[in-house]
């Protein structure tokens, strides 16, 4: 596992494992979780060009977590 990407501020992860890709994002309240999806090799060269668009993407997969139903992984993986 390669990390790549990770902000604390925003609660994010950014990493590779055998050759996939996949965010993590922590989310909730009270009670936090994690949410993993999978990531494109153009959306992690994207992310590389420009911060925001991992930030961005982030922020959406916590407000609209049921829009990327079918890039969920399930359990979520911690790369930590």
């Amino acid at each position: 596992m390669t990390i790549l990407m990770s902000s604390n501020r925003y609660m994010f992860d950014v990493f590779e494992v055998n050759g996939h890709h996949y965010m993590t994002v922590t989310t909730g309240g009270v009670a936090q979780y994690d949410i993993t999806i999978t990531l494109t090799k153009a959306e992690v060269d994207s992310f590389a060009e420009d911060e925001n668009k991992a930030i961005a993407l982030s922020i959406d997969v916590v407000t609209r977590t049921a829009a990327y139903e079918d890039r969920l992984v399930r359990p979520s993986i911690d790369p930590v």
